[in-house]
């Protein structure tokens, strides 16, 4: 047994509109549990619009986990960086503060960051929103329970990735430039 009626955020609603898929037959909804439902829209009225689910399916989660390490930089490309980490699958979104941080001001665009990650998760069809964690210091790194760490260094001659676990959890730390 599963919930089958689902009612639709007011985001949701202009999502479906602007595409067009307000009336659509059937469409696909992705749930934050990891399901996958097709079924109906059902408007009640302009504000009111639900879904209504004719097929689940459980979908399978893949063994490792993939943290964003990156310290903020100018506004509009830190949302691109965190728009394309989430195109790519990552789980966990951690801002890095560092001596060269240029987004220090963080909170100010913490919600901002929420809604570039929820687009990314509807445009490239993602099952799970990553989670915005809250920033951290460099020297934290070992709070974050995580096995294995990939550096983003531009000058090192070496172009090879570690071995890694099937099962193992995964750090990509991206700096800004000079730090």
């Amino acid at each position: 047994p599963f919930k089958d009626i689902f009612q639709l955020t007011l985001d949701q609603i202009h999502h479906l509109r602007v595409r067009r898929e307000l009336n659509t037959s059937q469409i696909i909804y992705l749930s934050s549990q990891q399901s996958l439902f097709k079924g109906r829209i059902q408007v009640q009225n302009s504000k009111k619009v639900f879904f209504k689910a004719e097929e689940h399916e459980k979908l399978i989660t893949r063994p490792n986990s993939i943290t964003l390490l990156a310290c903020p930089i100018k506004s509009d490309l830190y949302q691109l960086v965190i728009q394309k980490a989430v195109e790519l699958g990552v789980d966990r979104i951690i801002p890095l503060i560092s001596e060269f941080t240029q987004g220090k001001d963080y909170k100010k665009k913490y919600h901002s960051l929420h809604k570039t990650i929820e687009l990314a998760c509807s445009q490239s069809r993602q099952v799970q929103c990553p989670t915005l964690l809250d920033p951290i210091k460099i020297s934290e790194l070992y709070t974050c329970d995580i096995e294995n760490f990939i550096v983003s260094d531009w000058q090192s001659s070496s172009r090879t990735f570690p071995t890694l676990s099937k099962s193992s959890s995964i750090g990509l730390l991206v700096g800004p430039e000079g730090g």
